[in-house]
């Protein structure tokens, strides 16, 4: 699961991670260009990036300072229970905590930091905002959740500040992020697989995408002690569910509908009856402290699960070497299907690579995203390449045009638009039939009745200007 919230102070931000995690490391294409990349996050640190001011010499980010302006975004990545509880109860979980880390920061590094962007009001190509590639972020790994219990999740913190085209520190323009969420996760969840078979650990992708492992999954006594949290939401998502239907009905409203209702109760329960975090617990509750609340058969449970196997291993690396075969064959076709011509490029290429997933699930993400890539740019070429030839014959049939209509009408003349259209479609590659679409010059044409012994210009123009972009430049009949 993938939650993006805004950063709302910067003093419970750096309270809240400079004390209770890891050491964090500034990261990104704005630390380096503000020489901290690096370097070791501070309390003090943190709370002047929030604020909008360098860590390191504590300059301004940007020229003005508002107190409306937004602070920054907090990314969350979590596992599924059953990862988080391989990660920290079993006596193999470094191994899952490596292969966690490296499936965040590989999603963050080929989908988030490539879309930061700045606002461009001159120009409203890409829904008016200019992609730059740089932040300014940290990566904090937390590994209990509120109820004491294990919980691994990850946290992006990305502060609002980019580089300007000519260089300048701007603030950023999240709205390319929001696009890219959905194949956020499925990259995450794709990468989490592959390094966990890739290290022996057999995991496979649940119903609803998660990637999981089933064995502990299935176990109810995991659940019953790991789940507390999820419990209680759904116990107190209830009276809500309940009292949000009877406002609803009081109101004359018609109710929701139960696959709305039951996530918006959930989240509400989770935030209204949310307990605090005491202060330290990352600190006090270890992985001893968890395998002493299991009995002996839990434990072994979790451990059989969590163990290498070389047969998994092994089942990886040659499902890999087998698809990667098959991977320009499968682009060929997802590529197809998503019809690149209606929509931009870059977002084109990542919805390439988020539907060949499921078929190459042992491929890297960064070398399906690649093969996309290049798909992609091979395509934009043939299609402009294909433009531009329909824009010639297009002209070539506009010039025919031009001649018929300075003919005089006389009983040997007679042009009728099935007739003009047949000659022309002889004449036009199939390209340019392609790029005309459903209203081409053949509508403008039967808009006429009978035999006419030239088109009119009011019809003809604006058609050949709207498909072909070609000006009309009619001369008037003698």
């Amino acid at each position: 699961m993938i939650n993006v919230a805004p950063i709302q102070n910067p003093a419970a931000l750096a309270r809240y991670f400079a004390q209770e995690t890891a050491p964090m490391k500034w990261d990104g294409n704005v630390a380096a260009f503000l020489q901290i990349r690096g370097q070791a996050v501070t309390r003090d640190g943190l709370a002047m990036a929030a604020s909008g001011r360098s860590p390191g010499d504590g300059r301004p980010l940007y020229q003005r300072a508002s107190p409306q302006r937004r602070l920054g975004w907090d990314v969350v990545f979590a596992p599924a229970k059953s990862v988080s509880v391989a990660a920290l109860v079993s006596a193999q979980g470094d191994c899952v905590l490596r292969a966690h880390r490296w499936a965040v920061e590989s999603a963050f590094g080929l989908l988030v930091e490539p879309a930061a962007a700045v606002r461009v009001r001159a120009n409203p190509v890409h829904g008016g905002w200019q992609l730059t590639g740089a932040m300014l972020f940290t990566h904090a790994v937390h590994r209990t959740n509120r109820e004491r219990e294990p919980h691994l999740h990850s946290h992006l913190l990305i502060m609002n500040v980019t580089l300007g085209p000519c260089g300048a520190l701007r603030a950023l323009e999240i709205g390319p992020v929001f696009e890219r969420m959905a194949a956020l996760e499925r990259v995450y969840n794709h990468e989490l697989c592959r390094i966990l078979r890739q290290n022996g650990i057999d995991a496979e992708p649940s119903s609803c995408g998660k990637m999981v492992i089933a064995a502990i999954e299935a176990s109810g006594a995991v659940h019953r002690a790991f789940s507390k949290a999820h419990a209680r939401v759904v116990h107190q998502a209830g009276p809500i569910a309940a009292k949000i239907q009877g406002e609803r009905q009081g109101a004359g409203v018609p109710p929701l509908r139960p696959e709305a209702l039951t996530p918006l109760a959930r989240q509400m329960a989770n935030d209204r009856y949310r307990p605090p975090k005491l202060s330290g617990m990352e600190r006090k509750l270890t992985r001893l402290h968890w395998r002493l609340r299991l009995d002996q058969a839990t434990r072994d449970l979790i451990d059989d699960a969590s163990k290498p196997s070389k047969g998994v291993r092994r089942q990886a690396l040659r499902q890999a070497r087998s698809q990667i075969q098959d991977l320009d064959r499968l682009i060929a076709q997802t590529s197809s299907q998503l019809q690149p011509r209606m929509a931009k490029r870059q977002l084109s290429s990542i919805q390439v690579m988020a539907g060949c997933m499921a078929d190459v699930p042992a491929v890297p993400a960064a070398q399906i995203l690649t093969a996309a890539h290049q798909r992609s740019a091979r395509v934009s070429e043939r299609l402009k390449r294909d433009e531009r030839e329909c824009r010639v014959h297009a002209g070539l049939a506009l010039a025919g045009l031009r001649f018929l209509d300075t003919l005089e009408p006389t009983a040997q003349i007679q042009v009728t638009p099935p007739a003009l259209a047949a000659a022309l479609a002889a004449r036009v590659p199939p390209a340019a039939r392609r790029l005309r679409g459903a209203v081409t010059l053949d509508r403008a044409m039967a808009t006429a009745q009978g035999h006419i012994p030239y088109l009119a210009h009011g019809a003809l123009g604006p058609t050949l200007h709207r498909h072909f972009n070609c000006t009309p430049t009619h001369g008037q009949r003698p």
